[in-house]
């Protein structure tokens, strides 16, 4: 049992995985757990889903009923559980905040070693510049939720943008482009090609990679925006879905492992990074 800390929703996720784990081992049902533990069968339903804490009381007398009584495993899975209920940096927002879904997306981006992801109408918002961000959140959020949310997600999203690219660790940033992205005018021409020229900046990083399918390459399905997230160590990688009507967070393995090869299919249409800083860089210079 590893005794890093870690946030409050990987730390869930992992103290989540834990106890199913040591509730298998036992070859108990949920159903005869709760009775034993006097509990409601919904309170371990969401434990074990993870959408809840668990008292460190609680988790001591799950633990012993299970059998597990190392000492240095139940002090990590404690560590675990004083984690996942840390106020997290964007508790302050909540109520702004689309879904429950991107709260915990906000927390894995931040344990994530890499964040792949495929956009096919938007710049992605961990690389949008502020003229090109306030144009798309005004057009998308204040129709529905009004001006206040519009400055209150441009500055979640500018502060994810700073932990996840100026913070020691970074992890890497893979993103396939279709070309009918860079060219789709946001606002204004100067908006564009302030937006372009930041996008051929930032794939001179060493840890980010913008990877643009070309008109050339032809069609292809296209299935939606979304993001594949791994981690260090045994953590399984998630993918977190974003459209019109809902986000959710997958992260069952059959269903991450289609994500897995749909991006290896469209980065095989795409333009390696250098040929992609190419293109980009010709478009914003259409702009002028």
């Amino acid at each position: 049992m590893s005794a890093e800390l870690h946030g409050p929703i990987l730390g869930r996720r992992r103290l989540s995985a834990a106890l199913r784990h040591a509730r298998d081992q036992t070859g108990a049902t949920q159903e005869q757990v709760a009775e034993a533990m006097d509990w409601s069968l919904s309170k371990l339903i969401r434990i074990e889903k993870g959408t809840v804490g668990i008292s460190t009381t609680d988790l001591r007398s799950l633990l012993a009923h299970y059998g597990v009584h190392d000492s240095e495993s139940v002090n990590a899975l404690i560590r675990l559980a004083k984690s996942s209920r840390e106020r997290p940096w964007w508790a302050t927002y909540r109520e702004h905040l689309p879904t429950t879904d991107f709260e915990k997306l906000l927390g894995l981006e931040a344990e994530a070693s890499s964040i792949e992801t495929f956009q096919s109408t938007l710049i992605p918002g961990l690389l949008q510049t502020q003229a090109y961000m306030r144009y798309v959140l005004g057009g998308i959020v204040n129709d529905v939720a009004g001006p206040e949310s519009v400055e209150v997600r441009e500055e979640v999203r500018l502060r994810r943008q700073r932990s996840l690219f100026e913070s020691d660790g970074a992890p890497v940033f893979r993103v396939v482009l279709d070309e009918a992205t860079l060219r789709r005018v946001a606002q204004s021409p100067a908006v564009m090609r302030e937006q372009l020229l930041h996008l051929a900046d930032l794939n001179t990083r060493s840890n980010i990679v913008i990877e643009v399918i070309p008109f050339t390459a032809g069609p292809y399905v296209d299935s939606g925006t979304f993001q594949l997230l791994s981690f260090p160590g045994a953590d399984p990688p998630v993918v977190y879905l974003e459209n019109a009507w809902y986000d959710e967070l997958i992260d069952k393995k059959d269903q991450v492992q289609k994500y897995e090869q749909l991006l290896a299919n469209l980065r095989r249409r795409a333009l390696d990074k250098g040929q992609s800083e190419a293109l980009i860089r010709k478009i914003a210079d259409e702009f002028r």
